[in-house]
């Protein structure tokens, strides 16, 4: 064939590549493919065809881990030999333990709370399900011994291990005059800075050295000794979901804490009468202070309140002592219809805000990738107490988390889905003279995109990076759930990728950056391909700081959760 001349195709051939062609563009256009809800249905309560079941001793869950931990940090010994970024943490990994006998591993969220009585037990919270069915558990982890991995051979135990379901998210609150002196303490002792951490860790170090480190036996009575009498509930919310046409509800359980720090079992204290039509996407339990219609008190301060969002919009929900009753809600902006396929098809995130504010995520639907046309949902900051919207903002992007930074910035997670490229998470300032959201000139990473683009289908395949701790400089990522911390003098931002590494980035709270000057991605958190369960991805991540180290918690779809640690030291050191 002469050069330039193109090949011409034989009937058989055209024939062949129009149906090619045509499968394809039926293939994307298949519904499945962009309903979250239609794709992989759950399974029945019994016989779950997912997963194995899981029977695992304490050692052999102590073997796995540090085989597993061990390879990671032979990956980034390999990598640090090589790279110029040396100052850079060693990053431990750690999978927690599913419950004894579970059948699936549909993970979609994690929170925590602290016991009050026992300020050394952490319990974790764990929503599953999704399109697929799971259910949700929960593990308390005892901080009592210090520089000791608390997560080593730690298992998950069941909310309620017959209830398997659709759940979407979780979220925590604790109803206790002591923890909310406890919190304010947390506030005060993060904004004297760093300099007496440091002092800390020196302190620390030199009782390693002197081995005069006191440790307390997990099995003795807590040195913290119960003060009062007064109950101590800890609140779980569930938030429920749709898979296969088929609706479930949220739930709330309480566990009630005893004098010793124990939790009693979890009771069911609330459920969803009225579920969303196509089911919830999140859910927020806190105590939203008082609320009036009218001259009527409808929500008490010191009670919580429950909010759950999703396609049908956003309800909330209080008891001011006469059971539970839905005193707000707010449908969807600018919903997507037939006639509106670009409008809003569910919020998702949600976070309080100077007490009187809710700033609410939306996304369209997924498919408008095939049609090759830019979102049109945009996010909401909504005064509950008057129950008005004071503004829309960021419809180009499909949000699907958001929290705050300090009392006058927000970030919005955006990209959200593993099929799709992403799409940068952007930080809003607030003006407090028309209470308005505009663009941050200090961005997370320096010459972010600031305006997005339209999605394109990818591979969901994990994208395992040439070097570990290689940045996604694009800014283009998939994101699942951004959280804020405050830390020392920071503001510490975890981002949460599917199919792409997760990132902990660090900027100082007071000298107004123009973008992060700390980033970390976490070595292996991109997912993997399981070779019995297939692609796990993270869908929601949570992270505490117990003595001088760092733990990130990753909530797994279709895997075990893991866990991510390094030094707290890297953080605040220049």
């Amino acid at each position: 064939m002469r050069g330039g001349e193109k090949k011409r195709l034989s009937k058989d051939d055209e024939t062949t590549l129009h149906m090619d062609r045509k499968m394809l563009e039926e293939y994307l256009e298949s519904q499945f493919l962009w309903d979250e809800d239609l794709n992989d249905p759950p399974g029945p309560n019994e016989g779950w065809p997912h997963t194995e079941p899981f029977h695992k001793t304490a050692e052999e869950r102590k073997a796995l881990n540090k085989q597993l931990d061990e390879e990671m940090i032979d990956l980034q010994l390999d990598e640090m030999t090589r790279s110029v970024q040396d100052s850079l943490p060693f990053v431990h990994t750690t999978q927690i333990a599913r419950p004894e006998g579970s059948e699936t591993a549909y993970y979609t969220g994690v929170t925590h709370f602290y016991h009050v009585n026992n300020p050394n037990l952490i319990t974790l919270l764990f929503s599953a399900g999704r399109h697929d069915g799971g259910s949700n558990t929960y593990l308390t982890i005892d901080t009592s011994i210090l520089d000791a991995n608390p997560f080593a051979d730690a298992q998950e135990l069941f909310i309620d291990k017959k209830d398997v379901s659709t759940y979407t998210w979780v979220s925590s609150y604790t109803s206790s005059t002591r923890e909310i002196k406890r919190e304010r303490a947390r506030q005060r002792e993060n904004k004297r800075g760093r300099a007496r951490q440091r002092e800390r860790m020196r302190e620390r170090a030199r009782q390693r050295e002197n081995k005069r480190v006191s440790v307390t036996n997990s099995s003795e009575p807590s040195s913290s000794q119960p003060i009062s009498d007064e109950p101590v509930l800890h609140y779980a919310l569930f938030s429920g979901g749709v898979g296969n046409g088929m609706v479930g509800p949220s739930k709330m359980y309480v566990f009630e804490e005893d004098g010793n720090g124990d939790l009693k079992d979890p009771q069911l204290v609330w459920l969803e009468e009225q579920t969303q039509r196509n089911g919830a996407r999140y859910c927020l339990v806190g105590d939203l202070g008082n609320i009036y219609n009218g001259d009527t008190l409808v929500s008490k301060e010191g009670r919580p309140d429950i909010i759950i969002s999703g396609t049908g919009g956003l309800g909330i929900y209080s008891d001011t002592g006469n059971g539970w009753q839905r005193i707000r809600s707010l449908p969807l902006v600018n919903e997507a219809t037939s006639s509106n396929p670009t409008g809003a098809e569910s919020y998702m995130g949600i976070v309080p805000w100077l007490d009187r504010y809710l700033v609410i995520s939306s996304r369209s639907p997924w498919g408008i990738a095939n049609s090759k046309q830019m979102p049109n949902s945009p996010c909401v900051l909504y005064d509950y107490q008057n129950d008005q919207v004071i503004q829309e903002f960021s419809p180009n992007a499909q949000t699907v988390s958001v929290d705050v930074l300090g009392d006058s910035k927000i970030i919005l997670g955006s990209g959200g889905n593993e099929k799709l490229s992403g799409q940068p998470n952007l930080i809003h300032n607030l003006s407090r003279d028309d209470m308005s959201l505009k663009l941050s000139d200090a961005q997370l990473v320096q010459d972010i995109p600031t305006s997005y683009s339209r999605v394109r289908v990818v591979s969901d395949t994990p994208t395992k990076p040439n070097e570990y701790f290689a940045i996604i400089t694009s800014g283009l990522t998939k994101t699942r759930h951004v959280k804020t911390f405050s830390l020392f003098d920071l503001d510490i931002i975890l981002e949460v990728n599917a199919a792409q590494p997760c990132n902990i980035y660090a900027r100082h709270q007071q000298n107004n950056p123009t973008h992060s000057h700390k980033i970390l991605p976490l070595p292996g958190s991109e997912g993997y391909i399981h070779n019995k369960l297939g692609i796990v991805h993270a869908r929601g991540g949570d992270l505490l700081v117990i003595g001088d180290k760092v733990y990130v918690i990753l909530a797994n779809f279709n895997g075990d959760n893991r866990v991510y640690s390094f030094d707290s030291q890297w953080l605040i050191q220049e």
